[in-house]
C-alpha cells in the first residue's frame, strides 16, 4: 500500500513541476521559441504549440530541416497582421534563398500558443 502512496505522490511531484504548455505574453513566447530553436529542443518546442494543432514528431522535424538549412542569417520575430499576431521565422538556405515560416497566435485562457495550422495569410509574403 505505501508503495502505491509513494508512486502516486511521485507521479503527482512530476506533474507538479512540469511547466504549463504555451506562455504568459506573445513576448515570452516569442523568447521561448527562439531558445528551442536555437538549441534544438524539440520538447521546448512543441510546449508553444496550442493543443493538438501539431502532431508528436512535427518539432523534432521541423528542428531537423531547420538545422539543414545551415543558416547565419536566422530572425524570429512576432509581427501583427490584421487578425492579431504571427512568429514569423525567417532564414536562408545554404543557397542564399530566403526561407520562412508563419504561426499564428492564439490566445487561451491566458496563455499564448502558436496555431500549427499555416495562416491563410502569411507574414512571410511581407518583405522583411
Amino acid at each position: 500500500m505505501s508503495v502505491i502512496v509513494g508512486w502516486i505522490t511521485f507521479i503527482g511531484f512530476l506533474l507538479w513541476r512540469e511547466p504549463p504548455a504555451g506562455s504568459p505574453s506573445p513576448e515570452a513566447l516569442l523568447v521561448a521559441v527562439r531558445a528551442s530553436v536555437i538549441g534544438s529542443d524539440a520538447d521546448g518546442l512543441a510546449n508553444a504549440f496550442s493543443t493538438d494543432t501539431v502532431g508528436n514528431s512535427y518539432p523534432a522535424s521541423y528542428l531537423t530541416k531547420v538545422r539543414s538549412l545551415e543558416s547565419d542569417s536566422l530572425t524570429i520575430e512576432v509581427v501583427p497582421d490584421g487578425q492579431g499576431q504571427q512568429l514569423v521565422m525567417r532564414a536562408t538556405d545554404h543557397s542564399g534563398a530566403p526561407v520562412c515560416t508563419a504561426w499564428q497566435l492564439v490566445n487561451d485562457d491566458q496563455r499564448w500558443f502558436l496555431d500549427g495550422v499555416p495562416p491563410l495569410t502569411s507574414a512571410c509574403a511581407a518583405a522583411p
